[in-house]
């Protein structure tokens, strides 16, 4: 095949110092070698800081090991966009240095706590501190092996301005936040007694567990791929035929355990907002929250799931934003019926789509889509893969009918709780 001329055209605001107008590629040429040749022509600019994009759709080329000749868009409109995405940090180095904090902070806060910080005197640390600042420290200290030892990266690089937000989830919150609270003279941590010990062996007994399977599952995943490749797959084995996301699973697990070892507030808030994090997975901003995928088997039963909490909430702003600016339980009510019915209208066509599919197809979906974001996976085909005869109808109706029942409990129980609030700010102004 001979050489292709490909336009190149700048995405970025300021313009690239440099930057060549054309290139030339091959049937063998990757993403990675247009970002080589750019970056070396554009006078040795880093070639993770340029992003290439299609001409069309324009969607960054995220694998890097890709042929150029295999994206239609691009060979149809014979340009590559290119966009200096700023200063970067390779993925490796930012976990290792997000991880690091908490490693420090618990392991240096309870030998050098500051008595000014606590309005009790300080007493010595007792079993389930000691217990919770070691498992802390092993939780990262684990992260930190995988990171350097088991890890593949499909990217090489993030922007460097991701450091700070990433630092601050775990310097600030699992570090900081928990260590100020857990090694508190106050803490409930702090008594020792039979009961604490109990509660310290059932903690022990799910952190192993969650951690050492949590483990398995990074290492099923880190097999998928080769060594520098960016491939995808659909990983099969420990923990993954029992619910979709078993690595986030096994490790809420294990952060259960240290709740009940620390027995903290502090602590349960990190594993929720850990679990709000995840909840990003998709990048699809959608309400609906990939949190079932991880703690039910049936992938049609997760996202029905999934959609009945979207719902629930659309539900009660209705209700809220109506009472609020009418001043009624009755125009609460009444503006909420037309949230309701789009909620319901919209969940019950989506779970319909959803029980149109095979729930075996619908897991392949799941890495592929939300998770993945897989290009080259084989889409299944056959008659026993996809239901194409599914009463789709039928289904439709039946979802409609058990989401609308559970709609009006919903509503009523959210009514029940969202009224005694209103009534108290009523009386406070």
């Amino acid at each position: 095949m001979a050489s292709i001329t490909l336009k190149i055209t700048s995405r970025s605001k300021k313009p690239i110092s440099r930057l060549p107008t054309s290139i030339q590629i091959s049937s063998k040429t990757t993403v990675q070698d247009v970002k080589d040749q750019l970056a070396k022509q554009a006078g040795g600019k880093d070639p993770n800081r340029l992003g290439l994009y299609d001409p069309k759709q324009k969607r960054i080329l995220k694998d890097r090991k890709a042929l150029v000749v295999q994206n239609a868009d691009i060979m149809a409109g014979k340009e590559i966009l290119v966009k200096d995405l700023g200063p970067q940090l390779s993925w490796r180095l930012v976990y290792i240095i997000e991880y690091l904090g908490p490693i420090l902070i618990h392991a240096l806060y309870p030998l050098f706590r500051p008595a000014v910080l606590y309005r009790s005197p300080l007493i010595p640390l007792s079993t389930s501190q000691y217990l919770s600042m070691a498992l802390i420290i092993l939780h990262f200290l684990k992260r930190e092996y995988e990171t350097i030892f088991v890890h593949k990266f499909s990217l090489n690089t993030m922007p460097a301005r991701n450091i700070f937000k990433n630092c601050g989830h775990y310097w600030l919150l699992s570090g900081i936040y928990i260590a100020y609270f857990i090694y508190s003279p106050t803490s409930s941590a702090a008594v020792e007694s039979p009961t604490m010990n109990y509660l310290n062996i059932a903690g022990f007994i799910l952190w192993i567990y969650g951690e050492v399977s949590n483990a398995i599952t990074h290492q099923t995943l880190t097999n998928l791929r080769t060594k520098g490749g960016t491939e995808r797959g659909i990983p099969q084995g420990y923990g993954f035929g029992l619910v979709t996301c078993p690595n986030y699973m096994f490790e809420i697990v294990a952060w259960i355990g240290l709740v009940l070892i620390s027995k903290n507030w502090s602590t349960a808030i990190f594993t929720a907002v850990g679990m709000a994090q995840i909840n990003k997975a998709d990048n699809s901003g959608s309400l609906n929250p990939i949190v079932p995928h991880f703690a039910m088997r049936n992938v049609t039963h997760a996202v029905f799931i999934s959609i009945r909490i979207p719902m629930l909430i659309l539900v009660v702003f209705g209700h809220i934003q109506n009472h609020v600016t009418r001043g009624t339980p009755r125009a609460g009510f009444s503006g909420s019926v037309p949230t309701r019915i789009i909620g319901v209208i919209a969940a019950a066509t989506s779970y319909g789509i959803v029980r149109a599919i095979d729930p075996g197809v619908l897991r392949v979906y799941f890495w592929e889509i939300v998770v993945g974001r897989m290009k080259d996976v084989t889409r299944p085909t056959s008659s026993r893969q996809i239901q194409h005869t599914a009463p789709q109808t039928l289904v439709l109706l039946q979802s409609f009918w058990r989401l609308a029942g559970a709609s009006v409990t919903w509503y009523r129980g959210a009514v029940a709780i969202a009224n005694p609030a209103f009534d108290y700010l009523g009386n406070v102004e």
